[in-house]
C-alpha cells in the first residue's frame, strides 16, 4: 500500500529534496487542496482528475436496534473523477523489464 511517506519518498529522490523536506512539501499540497475544496467546492488538476464537494441533504432515518426515527444533518462527501489522460497512462502500463510478469503478457490495470 502506498502512503503519504512513500509519496514524499518519491519527491525527495526526483527533486532532490530532503525527506522531510519533501514531506512538509506533500503536506502544504494536500493542505492547500482542502483549502480551496472548502472555499470554492471544486479543483481540477489537468491530466490527473477533478475533485468536487456534494452536499447531501439531510434527512430522516431510522435507528437499526429501535426503529426510531432519526434527523440526520446535512453532511459533506468528495468526489472524485479521474481524468481520459490519467485513465489511459493507466491502461498502458507494462511491468518493469525485471519482474516475473514481464515474461507473461502484460494485464491492464482496471480503473
Amino acid at each position: 500500500m502506498s502512503t503519504k511517506a512513500k509519496l514524499a519518498e518519491l519527491v525527495s529522490t526526483r527533486q532532490d529534496l530532503s525527506k522531510k523536506d519533501a514531506l512538509i512539501l506533500v503536506q502544504e499540497v494536500f493542505d492547500s487542496l482542502i483549502d480551496i475544496l472548502k472555499e470554492e467546492g471544486h479543483f481540477s488538476f489537468s491530466g490527473f482528475g477533478s475533485f468536487k464537494v456534494k452536499t447531501k441533504a439531510p434527512r430522516t432515518a431510522r435507528n437499526p436496534r429501535t426503529g426510531d426515527p432519526i434527523e440526520v444533518g446535512e453532511k459533506k462527501s468528495l468526489a472524485f473523477k479521474v481524468s481520459a489522460q490519467l485513465k489511459q497512462k493507466l491502461n498502458e502500463w507494462v511491468p518493469p523489464a525485471n519482474s516475473e510478469e514481464s515474461k507473461e503478457e502484460a494485464i491492464p490495470l482496471p480503473v
